[in-house]
C-alpha cells in the first residue's frame, strides 16, 4: 500500500495533485467521537463519484423521544499524517521568465569524463544523474542492473525519520471568549437512516461557514423526493432507495446479505447500517481512552473559531490534547469552541477478514512476497476522531474504492455526499484546479444528499465499479470495461513517485544528510537535484519499484492471454494500441494540470508560497523517467506536447475495441523473481538514489568497479585532467 494515496485531507492539509475520488464534507455540533476504517477495495479502479461533507450535531438538535448525547466518532478513512515544518525551497532549478508560457525542461548537462573510471577500487561512488542522463536506453538499463546486483536492496530504512509533529504549530488557546454566528429563525430538517425527521439549528463560529452549510443543506433539500401525499418531501434514501446515494439497512438485514449482494450495492451507493454492532461510549475520559490515546498526548486540533485565510484552512490547526476537548465541551457557553481532532491511530484495533473487503485478503495474498508489507499497517487504516459541537469538514475525498467506513460511537453527525452530474468530471483536471471550491460547490455540476448519523450508525463508502470475477476483488480483464479500469490503475502505479509530494522535498534523514555532506559536500537540496534523494521513506521507495515491476508482469500476462481487435476488426498489439497511449495521455494531462494549478497566473491568484508548489523541473524529470521506461512511450508523449494537445482529463478516450481469449493451451513464459523482477520497476532516479543509500546502510557500499566498465567511452587522453577539474569543482 502507498501511504500517499491521495485523498485530499481535511482543511489542515494541501495536496498538490489531481484527486481521483469523490468529495465529502461534514459538521459536528455536539461533542462526538467515531471509529473509522478503510473502504473495502473490490476493484483496482478508483471511482470518485461521491464527495462527502459531514458535521457533528449537538444539543440544538431535537431528536424524537431522546436527548442528544455528547459524541465521539471514529473515522478510518484518512491515514494519520504529520505536518512538516516549513523549509526553504531549493534555489537551484531555473525560473521561467515573466510572460513565458513554455514549460521549463531540465537542461542537458555537458558531457564530461566520468570519475568512475578512475575511482580507486575501495572508494564509494554515487551514480550521478548527470552521468546517467546522456546514456542511451541500453546503457542506462545496464547501469541500473549493476546497481541492483551490487546493492543489497532492503525494505527497511537506514534510520527512522525524526518526529516532525509539534515544532512551529501554535498551541490551542482555551478559556477565552468566542462568538458564534446563528440565525434563530432558520433551521434544517434532517432525516436519519430510520426515516425519522430531526430539526436542527446550526451553530458555528463564522458567518461564512454558516452560509456555506445552509447552501449545502438547501442543495440537498432540492433533491428530496416529492411525497406531498405523505405530508412533506423526504430524501431519496427513504422513498427512492434505488436512486439514492445512500442505501440504509438494519443490522439484521445487512447480516443476511451475501458478499456479492453487498458489493453490488457498494458499486454505486454508500451503505448506512443503523444501530450497528459495536461499542457505545460517552464523551468522557473513558470514552477518549477508547480511541487508544491518553488525555495528555498532543495532537493536531482544528480550532474552527479561527477564520481561514483566503480558503487556507490550515491556519486553524493548533497543538492540543484530548483533555482540551473534554474541558472545552464542559466550558461556559461563551467559551465553547468547535474543535476537531482528526488523528487517533489505533494499531491495536481488531481487523477481521471480510467477505467483501479487500484489505485483509490482499495482505494474506501478498504478505510473504518480497518488497511487500510484512505487517498490516493497522494504525493507518483504523483510527478515531473526536470533535466538539459545531466542528465540521468541507468537501474532501473518502470514496476512492478502499472501503472507508465510519462508525459513530457517541453523539450525532451529519454526512453529505455529492456526485458529479457528468461522471467524466471525476477524472477532470480542470474541476480540481479551477472550478472546485471546497466551501462552495457549483450545484449545476453536482447533486447532493444529506443524512443524519446517530450513535451506533455505520457508514461504508461507495466502492466503484464491481466485477464478479474472483469474488469482486479484481476487475474482469476479459471485458473491455474491466481491462480499461486496470489500464488506468496500472498508469497510477507507474506514476506513484511523481504524484507523491515527498518526491519534491529534500531528505530529512540525518544519516543520509551526514553522508552526503562528508563525501560530496552536498546539501539536502543539492542531493535532491543531483541524486534524487528525497524525503520519501526508503521502504515506500522500494515498494514503489516492486509495484511497478509487478504491474508490468501482470500486464504482460494479461496481454498474452487475449486478442485485441479494433473497431474495424483488425488485430492490434495491446501494448501499443491500449497501454502506451493511455499512459502517454496521463503524463501529458498531468503537465497541463500542473500549469493550471501552479503556473504563474495561478500562483498570483492563489498566493501560494514556494513550499506549496512542487518544483516544475523535478516534476518534469519524474515524468521523463516514466516516459523513458519504454522506447515506444516517449515518442507518444513528445508528440502530444509538440502538437499542443489540450488534455483536461486524466483518462484517455480509448478507441473502440473488443477482446477475444487466446488459445488456453499456449505455454506461459517464465515469471521474473528477485533482481530480475526488481529491474522491471527501476527508473533512473532509483538507481542514483540506491547508490547513495548503499553507502549509508549497514552492508558494503557500492564499489567503483561495479560500474566502471559502463563509462569506458568517456575515457580519453585528457581524462586525468578532467578528473582533477571535477575534483576541484566538487571541493569548491
Amino acid at each position: 500500500q502507498s501511504d500517499d494515496s491521495a485523498e485530499p485531507e481535511v482543511e489542515a492539509r494541501k495536496t498538490p495533485g489531481p484527486s481521483m475520488a469523490s468529495l465529502g464534507t461534514g459538521q459536528s455540533d455536539d461533542d462526538s467521537a467515531e471509529q473509522q476504517g478503510p473502504e473495502t477495495e473490490a476493484t483496482a479502479h478508483q471511482n470518485n463519484q461521491h464527495p462527502q461533507a459531514m458535521t457533528n450535531v449537538g444539543n440544538t438538535l431535537q431528536a424524537p423521544n431522546e436527548d442528544t448525547p455528547a459524541g465521539i466518532s471514529a473515522d478510518a478513512t484518512k491515514p494519520a499524517r504529520r505536518k512538516n515544518p516549513e523549509r526553504e525551497a531549493s534555489s537551484m532549478p531555473p525560473v521561467k521568465p515573466a510572460g513565458d508560457n513554455r514549460p521549463i525542461k531540465p537542461k542537458n548537462p555537458k558531457r564530461h569524463a566520468s570519475i568512475l573510471a578512475q575511482t580507486p577500487e575501495n572508494e564509494v561512488i554515487f551514480v550521478d544523474l548527470e552521468d546517467l542522463a546522456p546514456k542511451d536506453e541500453e546503457e542506462r538499463l545496464k547501469i541500473m542492473k549493476d546497481v541492483i546486483t551490487v546493492v543489497k536492496v532492503e525494505d527497511s530504512s537506514v534510520d527512522s525519520q525524526a518526529d516532525l509533529e509539534g515544532g512551529t504549530t501554535p498551541s490551542l488557546q482555551l478559556g477565552v471568549l468566542v462568538e458564534r454566528y446563528s440565525e434563530e429563525t432558520k433551521e434544517m430538517e434532517l432525516w436519519d437512516g430510520q426515516g425519522r425527521c430531526h430539526r436542527y439549528k446550526p451553530c458555528v463560529h463564522l458567518k461564512e461557514d454558516y452560509a456555506a452549510w445552509f447552501s449545502i443543506y438547501e442543495a440537498c433539500a432540492s433533491n428530496y423526493t416529492d411525497t406531498r401525499c405523505l405530508g412533506q418531501p423526504r430524501p431519496k434514501f427513504i422513498d427512492d432507495p434505488q436512486g439514492s446515494l445512500f442505501r440504509c439497512l438494519r443490522q439484521d438485514e445487512y447480516d443476511v446479505m451475501t458478499a456479492s449482494e453487498v458489493q453490488k450495492i457498494l458499486s454505486s451507493q454508500s451503505i448506512v447500517i443503523t444501530q450497528s454492532t459495536g461499542p457505545n461510549i460517552r464523551f468522557d475520559a473513558s470514552g477518549i481512552a477508547s480511541l487508544n490515546t491518553s488525555l495528555t498526548r498532543e495532537t493536531d486540533i482544528q480550532d474552527q473559531s479561527i477564520p481561514d485565510e483566503h480558503g487556507d484552512f490550515s491556519v486553524r490547526v493548533r497543538r492540543g490534547t484530548p483533555k482540551d476537548l473534554l474541558n472545552c465541551s464542559g466550558a461556559p457557553s461563551g467559551m465553547k469552541k468547535s474543535l476537531n481532532a482528526l488523528s487517533f491511530p489505533n494499531p491495536l484495533a481488531g481487523i477481521h477478514p471480510s467477505a467483501y473487503a479487500t484489505d485483509v485478503r490482499a495482505f494474506f495474498r501478498t504478505g510473504k512476497d518480497k518488497h511487500c508489507v510484512r505487517t498490516l499497517p493497522t494504525e493507518d487504516i483504523r483510527f478515531g476522531l473526536a470533535a466538539t459541537e459545531g466542528a465540521h469538514h468541507y468537501w474532501h475525498i473518502d470514496s476512492r474504492g478502499e472501503g472507508t467506513f465510519v462508525r459513530v460511537a457517541t453523539g450525532k453527525k451529519i454526512w453529505t455526499l455529492a456526485a458529479p452530474i457528468d461522471p467524466s468530471d471525476v477524472s477532470s483536471t480542470a474541476i480540481w484546479s479551477v472550478d472546485l471550491d471546497v466551501r462552495w460547490l457549483d450545484w449545476s455540476k453536482w447533486r447532493a444528499e444529506m443524512i443524519l448519523l446517530n450513535a451506533g450508525d455505520t457508514l461504508t463508502m461507495v466502492l466503484g465499479d464491481i466485477e464478479e470475477l474472483d469474488f469482486g476483488h479484481i476487475p474482469d480483464v476479459a471485458t473491455t470495461a474491466g481491462l480499461s479500469d486496470f489500464l488506468i490503475f496500472a498508469c497510477g502505479i507507474e506514476l506513484q513517485n511523481c504524484l507523491c509530494n515527498t518526491s519534491y522535498r529534500p531528505t530529512e534523514n540525518p544519516i543520509l544528510i551526514e553522508t552526503l555532506s562528508k563525501k560530496n559536500s552536498l546539501s539536502p537540496d543539492e542531493a535532491l537535484w543531483k541524486y534524487d534523494v528525497s524525503s520519501m521513506p526508503h521502504e515506500a521507495r522500494v515498494h514503489n519499484i516492486a509495484s511497478r515491476a509487478r504491474v508490468r508482469v501482470i500486464l504482460r500476462e494479461i496481454f498474452s492471454q487475449i486478442v485485441v481487435m479494433d473497431g474495424a476488426g483488425a488485430v492490434q498489439e495491446p501494448w501499443k494500441f491500449l497501454f502506451f497511449p493511455t499512459l502517454a495521455w496521463y503524463i501529458h494531462a498531468l503537465k497541463g494540470y500542473y500549469e493550471r494549478s501552479f503556473g504563474q497566473d495561478s500562483l498570483a491568484a492563489k498566493e501560494l508560497s514556494k513550499e506549496d508548489v512542487p518544483d516544475w523541473n523535478i516534476f518534469y524529470r519524474q515524468l521523463e523517467w516514466t516516459s523513458r521506461r519504454w522506447p515506444e512511450l516517449k515518442p507518444l508523449v513528445d508528440d502530444l506536447e509538440q502538437q499542443n494537445v489540450v488534455a483536461d482529463n486524466l483518462v484517455y478516450a480509448l478507441p473502440p475495441f473488443t477482446i477475444l481469449p487466446r488459445d488456453a493451451t499456449k505455454a506461459k513464459g517464465d515469471v521474473e523473481t528477485g533482481d530480475e523482477l526488481f529491474m522491471l520497476g527501476m527508473r533512473e532516479g532509483d538507481a542514483s538514489y540506491l547508490s547513495v543509500y548503499a553507502s549509508c546502510a549497514k552492508f558494503n557500499p557500492l564499489p567503483a568497479s561495479g560500474l566502471r566498465r559502463k563509462f569506458e567511452e568517456d575515457e580519453d587522453d585528457g581524462a586525468q585532467a578532467k578528473v582533477q577539474s571535477h575534483k576541484r569543482r566538487r571541493e569548491k
